[in-house]
Order: C-alpha cells, then structure tokens, then sequence
C-alpha cells in the first residue's frame, strides 16, 4: 500500500483541476469507493440535495465486455454521505454532461451514468487507471495505483478521528476487523492520541474548580 501525503494529494487536485474527469478523481478520493463501484454508478443513485449516494452496482470487465454486477460483500451495497464541495463539483459535471449530450445528439447513448464517455458509454476499468497513472506522471507525483486512492481516503479518515465503524461501512467492508487489519498502519498513533485525550480529561483541573481556587 502506497499513499501521498497531502502535500502530494493538493499537488495532483491542483494539476488535476483543468481535467475532464476531475469529478471522477475526487469522487474517488472523497468517497473511497472501489473502482468499478464509481463507473457503474448512476445518476439515479445520487441524491446531491440531500448529499448522499448509494452503492448498489459495479462494472467489471469479462472477456473483453463491460458487465455491471453486484458489490463484492453484502455490506458493498450501502449508503455514503458527500460533502459540500464533492456535491458542488458533481453538478458542475452534471452541467458539462447535459452539453455534451445536445453536441452529440442522436450519436448519445444514454445509460443514466454519472462517469462516461461524452457519447454517454461507460468507461473501461483499465483505460480510467492508465488515466490515472498519466495524470499523475503530468503532476509531478509519486505513482500510486487507482486503487490507492481507497487507501487514502481511509487513512485520512481515520487520521482525522473518524470511528473505525464509520469508515468500514463507508468502505463497504464486511466487518471492522477487516478495517483495523488493513489500516493497522494508523490505528497505534490513534490510539496513543485517545489515552493522552482521556488522560487530559481525568487529571486536567475543571473550570468550576479553577475559579474556585482562584477566590480562595
């Protein structure tokens, strides 16, 4: 497992930002969906005015064909909240989306898909992570896989003090062990900051108390 540190992670969404699938790479980082999970994912499945988006498909090559299945565990199909700036930047899409749709016209074969071709086809798995590869080259970055990127958001979500549990249902994975075992890279310098944040709580003198001393 490779990750960028956030130096590295502003300089690719800094270089990253004149891209024609810059939503598609945020939704990746801000969500920590699987690859298939975003290409199969449909507009139907997102609720920008309530800010959320369901998990219920994902597109797979077999045999040279594009197939859209179920989510690989019980708990891949789920639901994940979406911030402010990730909801903005997906109506932006939506908008460059419908205009390619009136240039293309007849040609525009429409299959409800959030992340496409212009003429509305889905995206090839492989051809979106030779994409990535590229763009990251162009941006100066360390070579990290596509798939990375769901390292990445768990470990900064994690980092940030979001629950084990949270990030396993937003992972999709089936138990938190699963997350803690994967991620265990993170979990001791947590856990060292919850003792020193518990051990704050317990011997820190209390405001009441403070001022009463100071009467005194």
């Amino acid at each position: 497992m490779k990750i960028w540190t956030a130096k590295q992670l502003h300089s690719f969404l800094d270089g990253a930002s004149s891209d024609s699938n810059y939503a598609l790479w945020l939704f990746y980082i801000l969500t920590g969906v699987r690859r298939g999970e975003a290409l199969a994912l449909r507009w139907s499945d997102i609720d920008l005015q309530a800010g959320n988006v369901v998990i219920r498909r994902s597109l797979v090559p077999v045999d040279h064909r594009l197939v859209i299945g179920e989510p690989k565990t019980n708990r891949g199909r789920r639901q994940i909240s979406l911030d402010t700036r990730l909801v903005e930047e997906l109506r932006h899409h939506r908008y460059r989306q419908s205009e390619e749709r009136l240039l293309m016209g007849p040609a525009f074969r429409d299959q409800g898909l959030v992340f496409a071709h212009p003429d509305g086809a889905p995206l090839r798995p492989e051809q979106v992570s030779r994409w990535f590869t590229a763009l990251s080259r162009q941006t100066g970055v360390p070579a990290i896989r596509l798939h990375d990127l769901r390292h990445l958001h768990a470990t900064l979500a994690l980092a940030a003090g979001v629950p084990t549990r949270v990030v396993a249902d937003r992972l999709g994975h089936s138990t938190t062990a699963v997350t803690a075992d994967i991620y265990q890279h993170v979990l001791p310098e947590l856990d060292r900051e919850a003792a020193n944040k518990v051990a704050a709580v317990v011997f820190e003198q209390p405001p009441e108390a403070r001022a009463a001393g100071a009467e005194a």
